[in-house]
């Protein structure tokens, strides 16, 4: 690798469906490896051979963004023999006719069109309604200053995810909880939420199985037996303890203590909803809009705290949800709530554009009282793309 006697080094790569090599990457001097790199890269595809990166659709992928490696060229086989299914799903002809194999791994394109890998499809888990490649969270991880080895794991039930992060200097790292803390918001400033591991835990090495892969069955024992954390409060904090742990896993709660942060524990719509409803039972005036504000064990105590509770009556027993809300005219008019708006648009369209079709709802046609037209009509262009902006976020990734 770049050494003083003139070697080279040439790290191969492909699969046995595509004739074993596919790919190299030469190492001829320092300047064939950037310490910026998350790895040694898969290199460039060998003569006769193709790669792209594709995504579950079967469209190419931006480079820099993570997708499945397709292997094309002249040594592809022709079949798996005597599998006619498993060779229809791996082995694809596209548009202008060429074939293509499906790894089933994952990787990227980089700068100077180098191939980077990044780990198995196999790794794929849904976390809460989204589809995640665990080897893209491990790969963005690793490209974290400070950080030199993670492995990611989903939580029992894929609520969640939990990581393992190596520091490159356990001697000159801050506290392993702090670190671990400031590994998780820099990936937090660089990923969806839904990709943010809920417990990121600094360990001095990773496991390592006999063929040099990371053991995962013992990142699963060492994220199991991690010690419990802060405790909760009394009072309103029981109350609401109480409720989150009706949706999330305690454990988790208990680990976390104060700080626990709802969504980050697997807690979603439907899940902010139940606790909402929890804790109105009891008389606490509290909506979803205060829990997705307020994201955190201890802030969400302190604005229920801060909202109060409905009047007790005779008995001292807190008044029911309904007493708690003012008098309201059956006849008057109210806003459409954001899920009634959808199904309105999903249904009727937009200027007579039909996306998605509508199932579970109940369509009233209204027309504006003040023009007679169709409300859609007043709509004007920056309005659009500024409703558009509000809802599209866009991720750099990290490094």
């Amino acid at each position: 690798m770049g050494t003083p006697w003139g070697r080279a080094s040439s790290p191969w790569g492909g699969a046995t469906e595509s004739g074993i090599w596919s790919n190299e990457h030469v190492i001829d001097g320092p300047g064939d490896l950037d310490p910026a790199w998350p790895s040694v890269p898969y290199g460039r595809p060998l003569p006769g051979q193709a790669y792209r990166v594709m995504d579950a659709d079967g469209r190419e992928v931006p480079s820099g963004a993570v997708g499945e490696l397709w292997i094309g060229g002249a040594s592809l086989a022709s079949e798996y023999l005597g599998r006619a299914d498993l060779t229809a799903d791996r082995f694809v002809t596209d548009a202008d006719g060429s074939r293509w194999y499906r790894t089933g791994d994952h990787g990227y394109w980089g700068d100077d069109d180098l191939l980077f890998f990044v780990g198995r499809q196999d790794n794929q888990v849904k976390i809460r309604g989204h589809r995640v490649e665990l080897g893209d969270i491990e790969h963005h991880l690793r490209a974290i200053d400070g950080v030199e080895a993670a492995v990611v794991l989903p939580a029992s039930g894929n609520t969640a995810l939990r990581a393992l992060v190596v520091a490159e200097k356990m001697e000159d790292a801050q506290p392993e909880t702090q670190f671990g803390d400031l590994v998780r918001d820099r990936l937090a400033a660089c990923v969806p939420g839904f990709m943010v591991p809920r417990d990121v835990i600094v360990v001095s090495e990773l496991q390592l199985t006999a063929n040099g892969k990371i053991d995962r069955a013992w990142a699963a024992r060492v994220l199991d037996g991690e010690p419990g954390g802060g405790v909760v409060p009394g009072g309103t904090g029981a109350d609401v303890a109480e409720a989150w742990a009706a949706v999330l896993d305690a454990a988790a709660m208990e680990l976390h203590g104060p700080d626990a942060n709802f969504f980050a524990l697997g807690g979603d719509s439907v899940g902010a909803t139940a606790v909402c409803a929890h804790l109105r039972a009891r008389g606490y005036r509290v909506t979803v809009a205060d829990l997705f504000g307020n994201p955190t064990l201890d802030r969400f105590i302190a604005a229920v705290d801060a909202m109060g509770r409905c009047e007790p009556d005779e008995t001292g027993a807190s008044a029911a949800p309904a007493t708690c809300a003012g008098a309201v005219d059956a006849g008057a008019r109210f806003p459409l709530t954001p899920l009634q708006r959808a199904y309105a648009l999903g249904t009727d369209g937009i200027r007579g554009t039909v996306r998605a079709a509508t199932a579970y709802s109940v369509i009233l046609g209204l027309r504006d009282a003040r023009s007679g037209e169709d409300p859609g009509a007043g709509f004007t262009a920056t309005q659009v793309r500024r409703a558009a902006e509000g809802i599209v976020t866009r991720w750099s990734g990290c490094g």
